[in-house]
């Protein structure tokens, strides 16, 4: 929850919100105050001009949508402009069982299907996140095989909407007449917690892993090392901790001992924010 200290004539700046000069109060220019497009008006004291700053009194704050807590003895207030999500817990078996895991298959000039690997929904539009290297094959970007719940898709070699080879990671939109089911994020685990992973190894769908973190450190983004056991076709899937929220993306596996690492759920969010 973002809050910030305000006295009761505050200054306001916000890349929502449009002002305009028109008549006066108390000699100061009267200015319009528009956000998201729409005209705000005020019941009682103005928006208006002084010394160069927009004022905007608290209670257009209010009638703007934010939440305003006035403490009169200090005279300040708390502004919250934004109120943290809360989300859904599931159950272990809802996790076992979600259907925003998706398979992806990489293929050849003919069609044919050459390595397979796993990626997951975002959000309800079609948002897929994976790794970088199950899109990639041959050293070149493949056409793509989808399958989430059940329906399959086809998506064109290099179609992503965003891609860093540095920390393998990559989104790609699927587009369908029906919401997806998809992961909400959640914050980066702390050593210690427990973690599952859901993947496509060969001839399996959305296997059930579960672990626990023993590292994480940043090195060009955040990394998530667990001791949760995976083999080839678990790379792309998601990495969740115990309410279901997607923490991050497993990217490799400790070769000797299959262990999975990840990167952050953030370092795709910022990727996707960034492209």
């Amino acid at each position: 929850m973002k809050r910030f200290i305000l006295v009761v004539l505050v200054l306001m700046a916000s890349s929502a919100g449009v002002v305009a000069a028109n008549n006066t109060f108390k000699g100061h220019p009267i200015v319009t105050v528009q956000y998201n497009g729409q005209t705000v008006n005020p019941d009682g004291v103005p928006a208006y001009l002084e010394d160069g700053y927009t004022m905007v009194p608290l209670g257009l704050l209010r009638k703007m949508g934010f939440k305003v807590e006035w403490d009169n003895a200090t005279k300040t207030a708390n502004v919250v402009t934004k109120e943290k999500r809360v989300n859904p817990t599931l159950t272990l078996d809802q996790i076992k069982s979600h259907e925003g895991l998706a398979l992806i298959y990489t293929l050849d000039e003919k069609g044919n299907r050459l390595t397979r690997g796993s990626g997951f929904m975002l959000n309800s539009k079609g948002l897929l996140i994976t790794a970088r290297h199950v899109i990639v094959e041959g050293g070149k970007h493949r056409d793509l095989e989808i399958i989430v719940r059940g329906r399959t898709y086809f998506v064109p070699a290099g179609a992503t909407v965003f891609e860093d080879a540095d920390k393998d990671i990559a989104g790609l939109f699927l587009y369908d007449k029906d919401p997806f089911p998809h992961f909400f994020p959640g914050e980066v685990p702390k050593k210690g917690d427990t973690v599952y992973a859901l993947g496509n190894p060969a001839w399996q769908f959305r296997v059930f892993r579960d672990g626990k973190v023993q590292l994480t450190f940043t090195n060009n983004g955040t990394n998530i090392m667990t001791d949760v056991v995976v083999e080839r076709g678990f790379s792309g899937g998601p990495l969740l901790n115990q309410k279901g929220e997607v923490v991050g993306i497993i990217t490799d596996a400790i070769l000797e001992l299959g262990f999975a690492s990840a990167m952050s759920i953030d370092d795709a969010i910022e990727a996707y924010r960034n492209f």
